[in-house]
């Protein structure tokens, strides 16, 4: 089961970051949208769209959802990916790097950078490579309204287990976050997040972007 608690922990100590964020040039940040803002749209229900032409990513993305969508201040947020692994990553140390550019009210803008090892934010199910089914995995928290029904959820056929680094073949990976007031501000947000086989310069898993606005529920 995913560590929702050890996750969120991890959050709080990037986005401490961000309660001190460092003024970036108007130079910078238009750069870094504008070079974001030419990707398709990842299928699934969320407003993520693809970085770089997706064909040779080591995951090749069926569908990705965020549950609630858009997420919430005070709330947990939980993406939901589907789709296959093209080779093994058993013997590799995968790496997630993430730019996030805030856009506040008052005018003020700031970039935050970080990274981490990829499996410090996922949870990353497998089944027996004969089986296309996915497994079933539990709602992120008990009392998180945007969980999705188990309904929505394939169970498998035969075993699974929780797979990091992964094996090649199906996987459904899961990555649950709370979004805590005070640590997450009202703001329009322009994240960039890249998965790699093996410290930054490895070959890409993934390469994804998304724009959103952070409210507190009404």
């Amino acid at each position: 089961m995913f560590h929702y608690w050890a996750t969120a922990a991890v959050f709080i100590s990037h986005t401490t970051q961000a309660l001190r964020p460092f003024q970036a040039s108007s130079q910078l940040i238009l750069k870094l949208d504008e070079a974001l803002h030419n990707g398709s749209a990842v299928p699934g229900l969320s407003p993520v769209k693809y970085h770089n032409n997706p064909s040779n990513d080591l995951f090749q993305i069926e569908s990705l959802s965020m549950y609630p969508n858009p997420c919430v201040i005070e709330s947990y947020c939980t993406v939901l990916i589907h789709g296959e692994f093209t080779t093994s990553l058993t013997n590799t140390t995968p790496h997630l790097s993430f730019n996030a550019t805030s856009h506040l009210p008052n005018g003020r803008e700031g970039l935050v950078p970080g990274e981490d090892a990829f499996c410090n934010w996922v949870d990353i199910i497998q089944v027996d490579e004969n089986d296309d089914t996915y497994a079933q995995i539990n709602p992120p928290h008990p009392n998180h309204p945007g969980s999705p029904s188990n309904s929505n959820l394939q169970k498998p056929k035969r075993k699974s287990k929780l797979s990091c680094p992964p094996k090649k073949g199906k996987a459904q990976i899961s990555s649950t976050i709370l979004l805590l007031g005070g640590y997450v501000p009202e703001a329009n947000f322009t994240v960039k997040v890249k998965a790699t086989e093996e410290g930054r310069e490895g070959r890409t898993i993934f390469d994804l972007w998304t724009s959103f606005e952070s409210r507190y529920k009404d």
